[in-house]
């Protein structure tokens, strides 16, 4: 059975939080690691502008 990478990336970029049952799902089909969905997680957040990378941004970094 294929899996739809897209979709299941997709499912965890609208997560605010992924939570450890959420990062098992992902992982067992996408054939990752749990550190590994997280450390996906956080880059989809960074990318997208919101949680918890983009909280860390020194006001500097904000233009402040």
């Amino acid at each position: 059975m294929a899996v739809n990478r897209a979709e299941v990336i997709g499912r965890l970029a609208e997560m605010e939080r992924i939570s450890a049952a959420s990062a098992d799902q992902a992982a067992a089909r996408l054939g990752l690691k749990r550190r590994q969905v997280y450390e996906l997680g956080e880059a989809l957040a960074g990318w997208c502008g919101f949680g918890v990378i983009s909280s860390r941004a020194s006001p500097a970094a904000a233009g402040r």
